[in-house]
């Protein structure tokens, strides 16, 4: 059996490791984001379909909520994009659940940056994961204190 100091060791890093990715993503998506408030542009969009997705961790179920979007860039470009929304604004534009729902408010404003139209949003209804940039930062922190703690203090009599 693995000593109880080694496990909260490991488990200490595991939370320092979730941390930095937490942190790095969420620093990403606050960059895009910036980009996005200065540069973007706002263009009319239709939203096509709706869906669900569900998972299970352990005991803990999660749904995210997607729609695909069609807009038409300012060069005339159609393009065609699945963003990550909101249950409010989902529910708010569909009517029933998962692939069978319906769209009953299907006109959308999309932002969208004009050098990498790829690079878009719905305006009120994107999922903004730029806050995990602190959370992130939370983790880092509490995973190093607690291997400073162990290091230092050694609570466990291994």
């Amino acid at each position: 059996m693995i000593p109880k100091s080694i496990q909260y060791k490991i488990a200490a890093v595991f939370v320092v490791l979730w941390g930095v990715y937490l942190a790095s993503n969420g620093s990403g998506t606050g960059k895009q984001m910036a980009q996005l408030e200065k540069k973007g542009v706002t263009v009319p969009g239709i939203i096509e379909s709706a869906k669900t997705k569900e998972s299970k961790s352990g005991r803990r179920r999660t749904t995210d909520y997607f729609v695909v979007a069609a807009f038409t860039t300012q060069s005339g470009d159609p393009k065609k994009s699945e963003f990550e929304v909101t249950p409010s604004f989902f529910e708010a534009r569909t009517q029933g659940q998962g692939l069978m729902g319906s769209i009953v408010n299907p006109n959308v404003e999309i932002r969208y940056l004009p050098t990498d139209p790829s690079l878009a949003i719905i305006i009120g209804g994107s999922v903004d994961k730029s806050s995990d940039f602190w959370f992130g930062i939370a983790l880092v922190a509490a995973g190093l204190g607690g291997l400073i703690y162990l290091f230092v203090y050694n609570p466990f009599e291994d």
